[in-house]
């Protein structure tokens, strides 16, 4: 399976490229950012197609299909981003990719991110490492935050309250001046995934589903990064509930500052 997630990508990857700066917004799901393109549509035909077709015992999560109809039973699951940065994509900035987990029993064990303009694919597998077109990855190795560059993004999301991320804002906007820490956000999960695992980044912290994120903790991990929710607590199966990671140095300093206790 190793080889099929990594062909899955790709083909559902140069199927959309075409689509990019040639197609707008299809309709929004659940607010005017949450939009859905014939590139989103196109892109999970494909990966489910191509999953169902060579493995029919297996389940499938996807953000485009509805929830009644995921299947979570199995020993193996398929998560599906189709087109993690649809914003993106729709406003025209070439930041955005395809993702696939997949899940066996109660470990991600296979990740890969494709992304279609610059023609790169993001794989991990778990105890085998993270690789960029088949180059091995290495998360940095930065020991402060001082002076650290990330990424940054609101923890949307129901369960923390508009309180509570103006809290965690407002310290990491403190962190910022004090330590000379340098942030970026972008609408696109799959880039701060790519850019902390090459060690190009030194951590992030992000909102997003199940969908975003079980990926990006096996490839984030195989690169030698500390997973967690955004609480600072262990990443649990199935739950959007946040992501931070950075190296083991970092992390905990990074929830720190953002006024949360790591661990379990």
């Amino acid at each position: 399976m190793d080889q099929f997630i990594q062909d899955i990508v790709r083909e559902a990857g140069e199927a959309i490229r075409p689509l990019f700066l040639n197609t707008g917004v299809k309709y929004t799901k659940n607010g005017e950012h949450d939009v859905v393109t014939e590139a989103d549509l196109l892109s999970n035909e494909i990966l489910t197609s191509r999953i169902h077709g060579a493995y029919q015992d297996h389940g499938i999560i996807s953000e485009e299909i509805p929830e009644e109809h995921w299947q979570t039973d199995r020993e193996y699951t398929w998560i599906i981003d189709p087109l993690d940065g649809t914003k993106m994509f729709a406003t025209g900035w070439p930041l955005f990719g395809v993702m696939v987990a997949l899940q066996h029993e109660k470990e991600i064990e296979l990740g890969a991110i494709y992304f279609p303009v610059t023609d790169e694919l993001l794989f991990a597998k778990r105890g085998g490492g993270a690789w960029l077109n088949g180059e091995r990855l290495q998360a940095s190795s930065r020991e402060r935050l001082d002076s650290s560059f990330g990424t940054a993004s609101s923890w949307s999301g129901k369960w923390v309250s508009p309180k509570e991320q103006r809290r965690r804002l407002m310290a990491y906007m403190e962190a910022m001046l004090s330590r000379n820490m340098t942030g970026m956000s972008i609408w696109a999960i799959c880039v701060s995934v790519k850019s902390v695992a090459e060690g190009k980044q030194d951590w992030m912290f992000t909102g997003g589903q199940w969908w975003d994120f079980a990926p990006a903790k096996v490839i984030l991990e195989e690169a030698g990064c500390l997973v967690t929710n955004g609480d600072g607590k262990p990443l649990v199966l199935g739950e959007a509930r946040g992501l931070i990671a950075a190296n083991p140095s970092l992390h905990p300093q990074l929830c720190d500052v953002l006024g949360l206790s790591c661990g379990e």
